[in-house]
């Protein structure tokens, strides 16, 4: 047998296959299943998606990162001098 061939065969075999009866459903239903059981986590990239779309919640983060830098420049000015 030439490749094509043998190639050809296992093509044919290979669509012959059919899925159970109610196979998307099961499946359909686990994904369903799977996104009502899902948390969004405290730091994860749906929380802080969610979280920036407030901008009470931007200015928040903004001054909580800013608070954070002034502090460490501080801390480093101060430990490498002293």
């Amino acid at each position: 047998m030439k490749h094509e061939e043998i190639y050809d065969a296992w093509k044919k075999k290979k669509n012959e296959i059919d899925a159970s009866p109610g196979f998307g459903e099961r499946v359909m239903n686990q994904i369903h299943h799977y996104e009502q059981q899902r948390r969004i986590g405290l730091f994860s990239r749906e929380f802080f998606t969610a979280l920036l779309a407030h901008r009470f919640a931007k200015a928040a983060m903004i001054a909580g990162g800013l608070v954070i830098g002034i502090c460490r420049i501080l801390f480093v000015i101060r430990f490498s001098f002293g």
